[in-house]
């Protein structure tokens, strides 16, 4: 606006010039008084003054006004944000995990984690390099794994809420979320996706726990002489087999599932609600066990029955036999299956006078307690009385007297 001012003109050109920090170059003179100048923000404030020796003697007045110029794209970035219940999340509140995701543009999984996925990202963002103007991208949460899936259906320990977009990360994060993948075309800028994650409540379990009892007490390696009792069962539970009713063979002899018994059986644990059934394997060419008393033969062995509990071993041991194999649906506790079986007697011809001069200790199956039992089994055998259920569950009352 001045080259020069009237008896200041040893102060140079610089006398009334509007400096931003050590610049005052306005350009040329404009007659409407109006210049501009591009300044690049460095992150600190900016210093406006005028160079004015004597400005007590000035009136009028100087608007500066200050706009943000936003540059033309070269180049366009997606980021991508992992969100957990409306925070962002951190190493603390996602417990370090990864989780995985996938682009179908490039065909390629990457991962959403605590050390950020390119360089300069942050805790839980991926980048992608810089594409060119006019590209397509596309990205979405992979939920074929038992971290992140569609719903909190106890199978994961998350769910999926869904993806908010903007072209900014503030206006990502008020725009409202959506379970459509993220798919851009024709790209003219960076783009930032927010994958928005609830966490899941914690997922109850159950287990079956299986018991074999062989002759009205708990089978041991000896009372069974080393035979491993196979069995089956089906189960179908959220957490297991991806839901589907599944069915395998194990055995009871092994401390199959970890159980404390040797001739016991644990499920692994199913999330409630779960379905399960188990039987013995019977009648085979793989199995020792018969359910027909006529195909009782020595070394083999008779199915009772089943006895269940949903309090324990104890508790199933007093519950009534049944032939019928245990159907449990919907369970939302433990269960106890007592799987009762009998050994098929060895056939010889003794009768009650074997009994006699401590002969009844010599006998294993059955075992007696005393001659007297020895001389009351026999007597009823002569009627055909010690084949029946009644007669199983009465020598096994007896025997539980008998420990008490």
């Amino acid at each position: 606006w001045t080259d020069s001012v009237s008896t200041y003109e040893s102060y140079g050109e610089q006398l009334l010039d509007l400096f931003v920090g050590s610049d005052h170059d306005w350009g040329s003179y404009a007659s409407d008084h109006t210049y501009t100048k591009t300044v690049t923000g460095t992150g600190s404030a900016l210093d406006f003054y005028i160079n004015d020796v004597y400005p007590q003697n000035n009136s009028g007045s100087l608007a500066v006004t200050i706009e943000e110029i936003t540059p033309e794209p070269t180049s366009a970035t997606v980021h991508i944000f992992k969100y957990i219940d409306g925070e962002q999340a951190t190493v603390e509140n996602a417990g370090g995990v990864n989780f995985p995701m996938f682009t179908s543009t490039y065909n390629a999984p990457f991962t959403l984690g605590p050390a950020g996925w390119t360089t300069g990202d942050i805790a839980y963002e991926a980048s992608t390099s810089p594409m060119a103007l006019g590209s397509s991208y596309s990205a979405e949460e992979n939920l074929s794994t038992p971290l992140v899936g569609g719903s909190c259906d106890g199978s994961h320990q998350y769910a999926l809420v869904g993806y908010s977009i903007g072209n900014t990360l503030p206006l990502a994060l008020q725009s409202i979320p959506s379970l459509t993948i993220p798919s851009f075309t024709n790209l003219a800028g960076d783009k930032y996706i927010v994958v928005r994650n609830t966490l899941c409540p914690p997922t109850r379990t159950i287990q079956v726990h299986i018991l074999k009892y062989l002759d009205g007490k708990m089978a041991t390696l000896a009372s069974s002489k080393g035979y491993a009792f196979p069995m089956t069962a089906t189960w179908r539970t959220a957490n297991l087999n991806g839901g589907v009713s599944t069915s395998g063979n194990y055995v009871l002899g092994n401390f199959h599932g970890g159980s404390l018994n040797q001739y016991g059986a644990d499920t692994s644990p199913m999330n409630v609600p779960a379905d399960y059934t188990t039987r013995e394997i019977t009648n085979s060419p793989d199995s020792k066990v018969v359910t027909d008393r006529s195909a009782c033969a020595e070394g083999k062995y008779l199915l009772k029955g089943y006895r269940t509990s949903s309090v324990g071993f104890a508790d199933a041991a007093l519950k009534p036999l049944s032939v019928t194999a245990p159907v449990f649906t919907a369970l939302s506790a433990d269960q106890y299956v007592i799987v009762s079986n009998k050994s098929c007697p060895v056939k010889r011809h003794e009768n009650r006078d074997n009994c006699k001069k401590d002969g009844w200790r010599s006998f294993s199956h059955p075992s007696f307690r005393n001659q007297g039992q020895c001389v009351s089994y026999f007597e009823k055998e002569d009627h055909g009385q010690n084949d029946s259920d009644d007669q199983e569950e009465h020598e096994e009352r007896e025997n539980k007297s008998g420990r008490s």
